[in-house]
């Protein structure tokens, strides 16, 4: 048994207007959630945006925690699941508003043995493509001389009940603690980038289902940290990311591979994170 149902890990990285968004949509009476049995634990990221002030509201209502320095995605996701009691935890991004019955809605289609994903919707109501295929040269092939979509860059599944995707994207991902203990936690090995395709690799390895739950609907300004990086920093952050889940030399052959479907190929425009730096 757990003392609580639902823990929600929220790390900040100089979005601490948006952090406070996303609390404010948490607390709503709408998002389901329930303070009697979940429980919401913010990390900041090493900030200097006064975070710790602007969330001053909610300071009795969560638990705070204050990195010195900014030690990346995984390890800031992995420190606020550490520090958590549900028997579920929700990882969100600082830029996530929880939309009406957002949590309850994917309360409802949680189950031990999988994990979830919610539906991304951009703030000016636009829906976010947020599943995705591991990326593979087969894929990229089939994406860029086949025109076969969503076989590399992300896409959004159909329908208005849960259905089973390879991947989805970490922003709003939901991982029973029975998984974590059975998977492990996010691997640090990059500082930021391809947390959410390795964890991916990692759960079809150990066979474990993802879902993509079209009820569950949440708000994503989408890279709202990253732009704190810099473009620069955050394209080297990238490539390092991708060389790390390829290997070097799958990186090189995906590279190339990515650059003559750009020439030859039938899609010319890249969409997805993983063609951006390896095309560049």
């Amino acid at each position: 048994m757990y003392s609580l149902k639902l823990s929600i890990g929220i790390v900040n990285y100089k979005t601490a207007d948006l952090t406070k968004k996303c609390l404010d949509s948490i607390f709503n009476r709408t998002s389901g959630f329930g303070e009697k049995d979940m429980e919401v634990i913010v990390l900041d990221n090493g900030s200097n945006d006064d975070c710790k002030n602007v969330i001053k509201y909610y300071l009795g209502k969560i638990k705070f925690i204050q990195n010195q320095e900014n030690e990346g995605f995984a390890k800031g996701y992995n420190k606020t699941i550490k520090f958590s009691k549900g028997e579920y935890i929700l990882l969100l991004n600082s830029d996530i508003e929880i939309l009406k019955n957002g949590l309850s809605e994917m309360l409802k289609a949680a189950r031990d043995e999988a994990v979830f994903g919610g539906k991304l919707v951009f703030p000016d109501g636009s829906s976010q493509d947020s599943a995705f295929h591991l990326p593979t040269i087969t894929g990229a092939f089939k994406e860029y001389f086949l025109a076969q979509k969503g076989s590399y860059f992300m896409y959004e599944p159909k329908g208005n009940k849960p259905v089973e995707v390879e991947g989805l994207v970490m922003a709003c991902y939901l991982i029973p603690r029975h998984i974590i203990n059975k998977v492990g936690l996010l691997d640090e090995g990059t500082f930021i980038y391809f947390e959410d395709i390795e964890y991916a690799r990692r759960l079809k390895k150990y066979g474990v289902p993802i879902y993509f739950v079209p009820t569950a609907k949440f708000f994503h300004h989408h890279g709202a940290s990253s732009q704190k990086i810099g473009l620069e920093k955050s394209q080297e952050l990238l490539q390092k990311a991708a060389e790390y889940y390829h290997g070097k030399l799958y990186y090189r052959l995906l590279s190339l591979v990515l650059r003559l479907g750009q020439k030859l190929g039938r899609v010319q425009t890249p969409v997805s994170r993983w063609t951006k730096v390896l095309t560049s």
